[in-house]
């Protein structure tokens, strides 16, 4: 027993909470900002596009928890980068196929499964493609960051782009609509991940996108 361990390890775990409540509010502030501006017969045909982009980051939050484990094991920075980017290789081929398959039969089957009233679910998950591999490859690269001991910036990080989704949602939905949403996510997902991308770029001394691109 070390109260000074103890007390040592609270940094950290508020790190780790505060990090999860934005990434989980980075997810529904466009739900809870289209709800207050257009209602609520808007949020339902958003809301099941959105779902299925969680659906999809299921996987990799299901990838996310063994990679940790992974990451955290080595201090081999070129070992995890490698990894990483099989995993990349994997989840932009995943997320593809299942795009271009919805993208296909999308709109008859929301129909079919639904009813004529969530027809308009099929366009707002047009504008929500870019927001899937956003979020999806996001979620894995912030993995890597939390492998790395929770630092500050996987606090930042998805802060900044939980702070830009808010913005872009105010200003898109009123002119946009439903698929305002979808683009503001959109640009807020791909925001998250490449600005960790960027980061780790620039923490490397510039080494690590050689060893990530495919």
């Amino acid at each position: 027993f070390s109260l000074p361990k103890i007390l040592s390890y609270y940094p950290m775990g508020f790190r780790v909470f505060l990090s999860s409540l934005l990434i989980s509010l980075l997810l529904r502030a466009d739900v809870m900002i289209l709800k207050r501006m257009m209602g609520f017969e808007s949020v339902g045909i958003y809301s099941l596009s959105a779902h299925m982009v969680d659906m999809m980051q299921l996987a990799s939050n299901l990838v996310g928890s063994l990679l940790l484990v992974k990451l955290s094991d080595s201090s081999d920075d070129i070992n995890r980068w490698i990894l990483m980017k099989r995993i990349f290789i994997l989840f932009v081929g995943l997320l593809s196929i299942t795009n271009l398959g919805f993208a296909l039969v999308g709109k008859p089957l929301i129909v079919l499964v639904y009813g004529a009233g969530f027809a308009g679910s099929y366009n707002a998950y047009l504008w929500l493609i870019p927001a899937s591999f956003g979020l999806s490859l996001g979620s894995l690269f912030n993995t890597y960051l939390w492998s790395k001991g929770f630092p500050l910036i996987s606090v930042i990080l998805p802060g900044g782009a939980l702070l830009s989704n808010i913005v872009l949602n105010l200003l898109l939905i009123p002119g946009m609509g439903v698929a305002g949403a979808g683009l503001a996510s959109s640009i807020s997902y791909l925001l998250w991940f490449i600005s960790i991308v960027l980061y780790e770029q620039k923490l490397s001394g510039g080494r690590m996108l050689k060893h990530l691109i495919p």
